[in-house]
């Protein structure tokens, strides 16, 4: 079944699927983290939950939005970043930029990012240099709530961007995390 694409890509990480993977390959107790793209919070809940310490922004304002997030932001045009390190689920319309964005922004720390799968074969190759591992989601992520519309048709991953000078250049594959 086909349903219309929600305004600015507003798919919010309800499924704790996505965070508990991530935490499989990529330590959150006692990170500082900044979420860019917090939506109402969903992620950011479960990024607490695993130990980490976030600091929320986000673009847009949502009736039933976590209060301690900094909204009216648009992370494309912060020039400081506001943590050592980056999680995000970025508007997949636009990930190219906020992941360009980020790697600007962090070089001696981490920015992970949920994306779909096949985004590291098409659309990764000028990140490949920082990409430190890569975290495939075993199970369908869902992201519309209510029980009659869990049948999401693509597969996703987290993408693991290291600091600038974490791998040697003549090493340029990443750390597959199973």
């Amino acid at each position: 079944m086909s349903y219309p694409r929600r305004a600015a890509d507003a798919y919010h990480t309800i499924d704790p699927l996505a965070v508990r993977t991530l935490a499989r390959g990529f330590a959150l107790h006692g990170r500082d983290v900044w979420e860019p793209c917090a939506g109402r919070g969903e992620l950011v809940r479960q990024l607490e939950h695993h130990g980490a310490t976030v600091t929320a922004t986000e673009l847009h304002s949502y009736p039933d939005q976590d209060p301690r997030i900094t909204t009216g932001l648009d992370f494309l045009r912060i020039g400081t970043a506001w943590a050592p390190h980056i999680v995000m689920n970025p508007p997949y319309a636009e990930a190219r930029l906020f992941i360009a964005h980020a790697l600007h922004l962090i070089w001696d720390g981490y920015v992970a990012v949920l994306l779909r799968h096949d985004w590291i074969c098409r659309k990764s190759e000028i990140f490949r240099s920082r990409l430190h591992a890569y975290i495939p989601i075993r199970g369908r992520l869902k992201w519309i709530e209510g029980p009659a519309v869990n049948g999401p048709r693509h597969n996703f991953a987290w993408l693991i961007y290291g600091p600038a000078t974490s791998r040697p250049q003549d090493s340029p594959e990443a750390r597959l995390i199973l």
